[in-house]
């Protein structure tokens, strides 16, 4: 799914943009470069306050590390998601 960034400012737009990019990486199976993307991009949105989106893309990154054999984090991301 692609995130809308829930706020106007420049900084959550930015935030979003990396998510979008996250998935295109994702669905070309570029799964090492997408958890990295993904690793950027909660930062962002943590830093922004953006939680909700935050859990999203750590949603996103879980999927991935699943995809490319890694089950132990996407365990990790999931469970980041209900701390």
């Amino acid at each position: 799914a692609v995130i809308a960034a829930s706020k106007e400012s420049q900084p959550a737009q930015v935030a979003a943009a990396q998510n979008n990019l996250c998935l295109l990486l994702q669905q070309r199976d570029e799964l090492d470069a997408a958890q990295d993307c993904y690793e950027r991009a909660v930062a962002q949105f943590e830093r922004l306050g953006e939680i909700e989106f935050g859990s999203a893309a750590r949603v996103n990154w879980a999927q991935a590390a699943q995809r490319a054999g890694d089950p132990a984090a996407a365990e990790s991301e999931y469970l980041a998601v209900y701390r």
